[in-house]
């Protein structure tokens, strides 16, 4: 609140506001100790000031007040008098003499005979300058504050229908005009968060130093850093789903709930800010919380099947692959919870790792029983279809296949491999060696069993089992017939059409696009009519088995229970109205992304920390950046129409009047020999590149603990990391001893 003078001698009504420039306003004489102070430094006659101090001060504001009629107790450090009650000879320049006296009080005449005239205007030449200094600053502003909104007018013209540019241009425009600290508003916020996770830290650095107005990385931090999702479902998440699902129709709320797990670091730490242990075998609210290290990271998430949104449901961090047991329990709370907000769960999907076989197993999931009900409401449970086919790729590549009386073998794709390999044009350009010698990180890519299960391929085999057996060359201008090297025996036939049908299996179950020219088993609208062809592929792969013919193979049985579940739930949404269906929206790649997400979020960073984890659950809640790029084990979905964009996620969880965040609240399963599961121990996960590097290693990572049974061995693991931190910022030598 700006404070103005008051006059205040006795009816006088004079203050800063109502009169001109040239009325200055005056203190009462200061106290007797004070006064005895200055006058002390101003004369020289001791004898003198002696006098003053003791009378002169206090008989002059005396002196003041009774001429004033100024009351003596209600006396302030703030008390004025205005410069009309001083004559002109008492003045020196525009300050009071040192004996100034006032006049006697300026007595007001009633307000019926005062003459209506307009303010009293300035008296002399520096009044009328600073008057006029002030009508043209004020002049300037204005004309700057049309001048700029005519500007804004123009910039909204210009980027009509670009919202997101319009904001940002708005704001930068704001920002250089304005000399003040303003708040951030909500958009310049979600505007400033997307490009943080956007880009890289250096990518970040370098959009401010070309002089966009943006807030320090740290600020970005602090506002995320409210924003606490826990283990277990969140009741915020919840709600915020269910608002979401309260404008869908009943088609858009058919989904599927898909859940994995991944690899994560073991690592205990404190975290002091919420004052608990962090790195610990945690399921949340209503699971328990063991004194073990976690060492992997369950995942649960819903896709829609009519539109792609997609909605991180919730987390746990377990020591070892999570139990069978305890998979029921979570999966049993997360449907419950979900079909309470109205969302209907069609089919449920996983991996095929032997913990989810013995939750098959406990659901009761067979062959003739292939689904269960949870609240009235049919769920079909099956494994993931890329999974299953880079399991079938294994197995061919280590045992082999016998059906309807052929064997089909591995030898003839590397034979495929060897003689293409002797000709620049080739017949399989995209078999490469890669495909046949496959490393250990690269076995979870599924790209690598889709190239070998391809018409291509199969087209080369055919091709060159149909090549004569003798060749005619020119030797010396004498023709000369020899045996055909390329020539490949007709054993290698049924190879042949068996990678063809299951080119033409896998089309039909990744179906993605609504119409592909030329391509009608890539093609949705006619999923529904191709449903007695999944029938019939369903009877040729019964008849799928061990190359020695005693046995089905694990990874047959799950592809069998696939089909069935695709036919059933292709016919009763077929029966509901449904135009057609997208079979690429009942797979796992959209876990896999969000799972290469964290991964890359905190650089090179294959098996992140639970705090890690939480922040990268957190960021990929907030933002929609889950595509994968070029060399994933999957391949790109569209997510344009995701359940909340990241302007409508930041929306809803940023409070504007707060500015703060209010939200509270590898899948590596390892598998014994015996397993049929392409997840091994010590196995690199499918996502192997890692997305753009956009959040911040510790500056010093905390060593891994390998023996968790002694606590006394973390606390000195950790002093000792500490301390060894502390040696080496502090020192500059090469190496240590």
């Amino acid at each position: 609140m700006v404070r103005y003078n008051k006059c205040a001698a006795k009816g006088c009504s004079n203050n800063s506001r109502n009169v001109d420039l040239s009325v200055s306003f005056f203190g009462l004489p200061t106290d007797s100790k004070r006064s005895a102070f200055q006058g002390y430094l101003r004369q020289s006659n001791v004898t003198k000031q002696i006098i003053y101090i003791l009378f002169a001060c206090d008989c002059r504001r005396q002196e003041w007040c009774a001429i004033l009629t100024i009351d003596k107790e209600n006396i302030t450090p703030n008390t004025r008098v205005c410069g009309k009650h001083f004559a002109s000879s008492q003045f020196k320049q525009t300050r009071l003499i040192r004996d100034a006296r006032p006049r006697v009080p300026i007595t007001q005449p009633p307000a019926s005979t005062l003459p209506i005239m307009p303010a009293s205007l300035p008296t002399t030449a520096k009044s009328n300058k600073i008057i006029i200094k002030k009508l043209k600053d004020k002049n300037r502003y204005l004309r700057t504050r049309r001048r700029k909104s005519n500007i804004l007018s123009e910039i909204e013209k210009v980027f009509q229908g670009h919202p997101s540019m319009l904001e940002l241009v708005k704001m930068q425009y704001q920002r250089f005009m304005s000399k003040k600290r303003k708040h951030y508003s909500m958009e310049e916020k979600i505007i400033a968060i997307t490009f943080y996770y956007s880009t890289t830290q250096k990518g970040y650095k370098s959009l401010q130093q070309l002089g966009l107005r943006l807030p320090t990385r740290r600020t970005i931090r602090s506002w995320l850093s409210k924003l606490a999702i826990d283990t277990g479902l969140s009741d915020k998440l919840l709600n915020l789903l269910k608002s979401r699902a309260q404008h869908m129709n009943d088609y858009e709320k058919d989904c599927v709930i898909m859940w994995d797990e991944m690899a994560i670091k073991q690592l205990f730490a404190y975290n002091k800010n919420e004052d608990r242990i962090e790195g610990i075998h945690d399921h949340g609210g209503s699971g328990k919380r063991l004194i073990k290290p976690a060492n992997h990271a369950l995942c649960f998430m819903l896709r829609g099947i009519t539109t792609s949104w997609v909605f991180p449901l919730c987390y746990y961090f377990s020591h070892n692959p999570t139990s069978s047991q305890d998979l029921y329990r979570l999966l049993t709370e997360c449907v419950k919870r979900v079909q309470d907000i109205g969302l209907k769960i069609r089919v449920a999907i996983s991996d095929q790792s032997f913990t989810n076989s013995g939750l098959f197993k406990i659901l009761g999931i067979q062959e003739d029983h292939t689904f269960t009900e949870f609240n009235n409401q049919r769920i079909y449970f099956m494994f993931d279809i890329p999974h299953i086919i880079k399991n079938i790729r294994t197995h061919l590549k280590k045992h082999g296949f016998f059906v309807e009386g052929y064997h089909m073998s591995w030898d003839w794709i590397v034979k495929l491999y060897e003689i293409d390999s002797m000709s620049d044009n080739k017949l399989a350009p995209r078999l490469t060696k890669y495909h046949l010698e496959i490393p250990d990180f690269a076995k979870m890519k599924v790209r690598l069993a889709t190239q070998v299960f391809s018409k291509s391929v199969s087209s080369a085999i055919k091709t060159l089992v149909n090549l004569p057996d003798k060749v005619t060359i020119v030797d010396n201008e004498d023709l000369v017939e020899m045996d055909n090297v390329r020539k490949m025996s007709e054993e290698a036939l049924p190879t042949a059409c068996f990678l063809e049908l299951v080119n033409d299996l896998f089309d039909m179950l990744n179906v993605s696009e609504k119409y592909v020219p030329f391509k009608p088993l890539k093609s949705a609208e006619n999923c529904f009519t191709n449903i007695p062809v999944l029938e019939e592929y369903l009877s040729w792969v019964k008849t799928w088995l061990m190359s020695d013919g005693t046995a089905v193979p694990p990874c047959v049985k799950a592809l069998i229970l696939a089909l069935k579940n695709f036919i059933n739930v292709l016919t009763d949404l077929h029966a509901e109205g449904y135009g057609y269906v997208l079979t690429r929206r009942f797979q796992e790649d959209i876990l896999e992304h969000f799972f290469g997400f964290q991964r890359g979020i905190h650089g090179l960073c294959t098996n992140p920390k639970t705090k890690q984890f939480r922040e990268g659950f957190k960021c990929g809640l907030i933002l929609d950046l889950m595509q994968n790029k070029e060399g994933r084990n999957c391949e790109t979905f569209d997510t344009s129409a995701v359940v909340h964009k990241y302007v409508e996620k930041l929306s809803l969880i940023l409070n504007p009047e707060q500015n703060k965040f209010v939200l509270s609240s590898g899948q590596m399963s390892f598998a014994d020999d015996s397993s049929d599961s392409e997840f091994e121990e010590n196995e690199i996960d499918d996502n192997d590149q890692f997305l753009t590097t956009n959040q911040r290693n510790d500056v010093f990572r905390i060593g891994e603990i390998n023996d968790f049974d002694c606590a006394d061995e973390t606390v000195a693991c950790y002093v000792g990391n500490w301390a060894a931190k502390k040696v080496i910022t502090r020192t500059k030598c090469d190496s240590l001893t």
